[in-house]
């Protein structure tokens, strides 16, 4: 037989007298004057609780207490009959204060939780009596960076913890942060938990509030022969204070520091920070790391993305007749010859090695922290000799390409497996221990323990490979991803683009040629892409016979001028001015396109070629369809005030407005060049005579709002009062005339 439900006469506000049954870990448990079973949620405890308190415990079983009965359904919350078993739902919510409704999330608002447990590196707190759960990040707590890796044994169960709503999701997680701020900006100093750890470029640093953050070679410490120690530390400890220098805001990446002089600000800088080449001047001395090299010489970092180059020529006798490049991460001590400006190219000389790199440190840190990482195993003969070979070729020079001069690839650079079995120190073989122990049989502890390391190491890499934030590092992972997303050309040219980093060029285009044969055919977007990385890589680094036959291929199976155009930007890019204005002229004479006039107009115009650009003008003008030419000469006039002559540009724009005085996007377009070369006077005579002019309301309402705005950003009160006189009388005679 059913047990029926209870139905209480009891309405919501209501005060009422309760016994407390039990203490639980986030509730008390009570009995209302009927009998009834109920519970006091923990945050409907106290209304404005202490911090760092647990509120339930002041509460002892048996206490008389009195409770509101809110209007908020428990979830959840059921009471088992002792014989049957049956569960019934209670009705109501019980609180100690008067509460009438659940308390709501949004961005910004404090909320005072209370510690439940620990995992995904964040507290999770209790925070309400719903769906809603806390979650308090790590790095948005406000504690120093040294007791982070104990930020669980800070807080017991139940202790209340005062934070602030970040973000709210979907399932009811609500994201907390201490840090007091709900962005990063340039010169806040936070704290940074280390992801990976790279010898030729610096760190990747997980940041508060869920973002990246990268970190240079010159930004460990204010002394240079403290970085190799400092690296080694992060390897362990994981979490530093640092401060954000800058940040991209295309990619959303932050560049941060971690010099005691930029997080501290009062330590002696031994190394000045270098961020520009502004920062630098002829003939400073500096010192720097070696991060790559090649035939030319070694490229030297001396700050935040400033590598300069020490040629071959300029190195010590003792490199010159017996040539062996520095070992990649050495420090170095170099001094400025020259600064180009416009490429921010450095070129250096050598003046004495410090320190050479020890290791080569590429792995991820949970490789690092893992004591069941599998370790080096003994080399065989064939090993050795294939080592043996590898060594002299690193001795004779392995070839390091940058990558930075018209060919941006978004991968980090690594160096090849081999080059890290050379320079790596040595390990100890497991086969020594293995062959100790043959003469004994393994008991059953050993046999568990290696059981469990080996389960240990394949967690370990299955989660590594499901990481969709993880960054391929070897060929296996590349071919996965290619694996994964065939059609991707975005995956196939970072593919190319590792094969670059290894100064392996030949493999490069072999992985380009792969990518069009198996690219489906319907792709001809993704195809286009991969044609134009092949014509890159060889105006980078291959010869003018290797790109003519590439630029043949890339024509037959893609639309002509689309690849032509991309080959001349390239070459622009690349400053090759010669090569760019010959393949220019023979556009121009092959194609009837006013991408085509525009394109080399504007080049002209970079190059300093005004003549130039304006009898392309003409000729296009002669050549083009006449419905096109007010497009043309309006772009070729906002050339002019850009890199030419502005008086030309106003009398080009006068032109066209009088032939075409109904276009109101001419108009528009004329005001808004005028008002960014500050021609405030300029402005308003023009938006005078476009108001004045016969335009529908409108158009007209169109010029009166751009001429109000323009009048709040750069004008006073009297010139927007004017403004609005003039709109009104408009509006008083249209409104006459009409009538």
């Amino acid at each position: 037989m059913r047990v029926p439900e209870v139905h209480l006469s009891i309405q919501p506000g209501e005060k009422y007298q309760a016994i407390v049954t039990a203490i639980e870990k986030f509730q008390l448990k009570v009995t209302l004057p009927d009998g009834t079973p109920s519970r006091v949620h923990i945050t409907m405890v106290e209304k404005e609780p202490a911090e760092g308190v647990n509120p339930l415990r002041q509460f002892k079983v048996g206490d008389e207490v009195n409770v509101y009965v809110t209007n908020v359904k428990t979830r959840l919350n059921q009471y088992s009959m002792p014989i049957t078993g049956r569960k019934r739902r209670l009705p109501w919510e019980l609180s100690l204060f008067k509460a009438s409704d659940q308390q709501k999330f949004k961005c910004g608002t404090t909320v005072m939780g209370f510690y439940s447990h620990f995992a995904d590196n964040s507290l999770h707190l209790v925070i309400s009596t719903g769906k809603f759960q806390g979650k308090l990040p790590v790095l948005n707590m406000e504690i120093s960076a040294s007791k982070i890796p104990f930020a669980s044994k800070l807080y017991r169960r139940g202790q209340a913890v005062m934070s602030t709503v970040h973000e709210v999701h979907i399932d009811g997680t609500v994201e907390l942060s201490q840090i007091g701020f709900d962005t990063l900006q340039p010169g806040q100093t936070v704290n940074a938990s280390v992801a990976t750890i790279r010898d030729t470029k610096g760190a990747i640093l997980s940041l508060p509030l869920g973002r990246w953050g990268q970190m240079g070679l010159t930004d460990f410490s204010d002394d240079f022969t403290k970085t190799d120690s400092i690296m080694k530390d992060l390897e362990i400890v994981q979490y530093a204070r640092c401060r954000i220098v800058d940040s991209d805001p295309n990619t959303g990446e932050y560049y941060v520091s971690m010099r005691k002089s930029r997080v501290e600000g009062f330590t002696k800088v031994v190394d000045p920070d270098v961020r520009s080449t502004n920062d630098l001047s002829v003939g400073d001395v500096r010192r720097g790391f070696v991060v790559a090299s090649n035939k030319s010489g070694h490229f030297v970092n001396i700050g935040f993305h400033i590598d300069g180059l020490v040629h071959r020529n300029t190195l010590p006798p003792v490199h010159t007749n017996e040539y062996r490049p520095l070992q990649v991460g050495s420090l170095v001590v170099v001094k400025v010859d020259s600064i180009c400006k416009e490429t921010e190219k450095v070129k250096l000389s050598l003046v004495e090695t410090l320190k050479e790199s020890s290791s080569h440190r590429k792995r991820k840190l949970s490789e690092v922290e893992d004591p069941t990482y599998p370790r080096k195993r003994r080399l065989s003969e064939t090993d050795t000799l294939t080592e043996k070979v590898i060594e002299r070729k690193v001795q004779e020079g392995l070839p390091r390409l940058d990558l930075t001069e018209g060919f941006n690839w978004d991968v980090a650079m690594m160096p090849s497996l081999s080059t890290l079995a050379v320079m790596a120190p040595g390990v100890k073989d497991d086969s020594d221990d293995e062959e100790q122990t043959q003469g004994r049989k393994k008991n059953r502890k050993e046999m568990r323990d290696e059981r469990r390391k080996a389960e240990a190491e394949l967690r370990l890499r299955e989660r590594a490979l499901m990481d969709p934030t993880r960054e391929p590092e070897t060929v296996d992972d590349f071919d996965r991803l290619v694996l994964a997303s065939p059609d991707s050309s975005m995956v196939w040219l970072r593919y190319m683009a590792f094969d670059l980093r290894q100064a392996e060029v030949e493999k490069a285009r072999a992985v380009g040629r792969r990518a069009l044969t198996i690219i489906n055919f319907r792709e001809e977007q993704e195809k286009l892409n991969i044609w134009k990385g092949l014509l890159t890589l060889e105006n980078t680094y291959g010869t003018k016979e290797t790109l003519q036959e590439v630029l043949k291929e890339a024509l037959q199976c893609n639309d002509c001028l689309t690849i032509h155009k991309h080959l001349l930007q390239i070459y622009a890019a690349s400053s090759k001015t010669e090569d760019a204005e010959e393949l220019l002229k023979r556009m121009v004479s092959k194609y009837k396109s006013d991408e085509v006039y525009l394109l080399g107009g504007m080049l002209y115009m970079k190059w300093g070629k005004l003549e130039d650009a304006r009898a392309l003008l003409e000729r296009s003008l002669k050549s083009l369809e006449k419905q096109k030419h007010v497009g043309v000469i309006s772009k070729f006039a906002q050339m002019e005030f850009k890199y030419g002559d502005p008086e030309r540009g106003k009398s080009m724009f006068d032109s066209i407005l009088v032939n075409y005085p109904k276009r109101t996007d001419l108009w528009l377009v004329y005001i808004d060049v005028l008002i960014k070369q500050r021609d405030l006077q300029g402005v308003r005579s023009l938006l005078t005579k476009a108001t004045t002019s016969k335009f529908p309301p409108k158009k007209m309402k169109i010029f009166f709002k751009k001429w109000l705005d323009f009048e709040k950003e750069h004008g006073d009160e009297d010139s927007v009062q004017d403004v609005r006189e003039r709109a009104a009388r408009y509006v008083e005679e249209n409104a006459t005339i009409h009538s």
